[in-house]
């Protein structure tokens, strides 16, 4: 093999030891970098490129879906990587647009993460710690931060009149104020919290869940790029409910509900639509898993990889 040429530095300043190695040991048709474009990293591999395997194509990734100028030096690497480059694959759909405002000319495909269909999908109803089975199930997977709404999540419980209990797996910064807020409206008793779950599990604990929400909020800085566990909770024909910051409503498409970001009397209604509807309910379980297979699983991912490969060969050859 030809190894991790990374160390573990922090992520805007990696250096890949064996690169120069490698490229000159396999000259390889494309470079498929997964970095940001003005990642130092990013630097270094267009750089070996253009010394060692100047045929290479390069094709690079972003998420970035808020416009952003970046300080010196990184204004100048993302300048670099787009005069340099031969493609780029944007992770939503807002990326591809931010990409062209900020000049880039060259093709732009955009290509979403994937999920394991097989390992995320419906599972035998097993209530993990959860306790009453009577009880509607709503779960938060992701982490415990503000940007994230989960203080909106627990506002909006707060207002439900059917029995509930209410989940989080995942750690963070405003795990206190989540707390307290829990406290405040005396919901402590409703409330669990897991703050470390292994991933391999996690199919098991959405399989508990008759809806998962994602409630994250918009900033100047930061708006929800994607949303990985929506796709898991639809590939597992668990009901979504998510706001509509970022590529959410876009994830989400006819396949659950989405709500006024930061609105938590309009998610309390969503949500109200789902514990009275046992029908709607199924009716967007069985769509998310047919989203999923459509879109998102990795075979799906895949072909879409191959074609993006096959362009990028054939169609920028000087």
């Amino acid at each position: 093999g030809l190894g991790d040429f990374s160390f573990k530095q922090p992520s805007l300043l990696p250096f890949y030891q064996g690169l120069p190695g490698c490229l000159k040991k396999i000259k390889p048709d494309i470079i498929d970098l997964e970095n940001e474009p003005f990642n130092l990293g990013t630097f270094q591999v267009i750089l070996a490129r253009n010394l060692i395997s100047p045929e290479s194509k390069i094709v690079f990734h972003t998420w970035q879906n808020i416009f952003k100028r970046y300080p010196f030096p990184f204004n100048l690497v993302e300048k670099f990587t787009y005069q340099n480059t031969d493609w780029a694959l944007a992770k939503n759909e807002e990326a591809e647009k931010i990409l062209r405002k900020k000049g880039f000319s060259k093709p732009i495909s955009i290509l979403s993460p994937g999920v394991d269909a097989e390992q995320f999908k419906k599972g035998e109803r097993k209530r993990v710690a959860l306790g009453d089975k009577d009880k509607f199930i709503i779960g938060y997977i992701g982490a415990i931060v503000k940007q994230k709404g989960v203080l909106t999540l627990i506002s909006a419980v707060s207002k439900l009149k059917a029995k509930f209990r209410l989940l989080f797996i995942g750690r963070g910064d405003y795990e206190e104020a989540v707390r307290e807020k829990v406290g405040q409206l005396k919901l402590r008793e409703k409330t669990l919290f897991l703050r470390t779950v292994p991933h391999r599990e996690i199919p098991d604990y959405l399989a508990s869940f008759d809806v998962l929400v994602l409630p994250s909020l918009t900033f100047p800085n930061w708006k929800e790029q994607f949303g990985r566990v929506l796709i898991e909770a639809m590939s597992s024909e668990i009901p979504v409910i998510g706001s509509n910051s970022g590529e959410i409503p876009r994830v989400i498409a006819e396949a659950g509900l989405i709500f006024r970001e930061g609105d938590s009397e309009d998610l309390k209604e969503k949500l109200e639509l789902l514990i009275n509807n046992e029908d709607l309910c199924q009716e967007l379980a069985r769509k998310g898993r047919e989203r999923v297979l459509k879109e998102y699983s990795w075979g799906v991912i895949a072909q879409k990889t191959y074609e993006i490969y096959r362009k990028i060969l054939y169609e920028t050859r000087p």
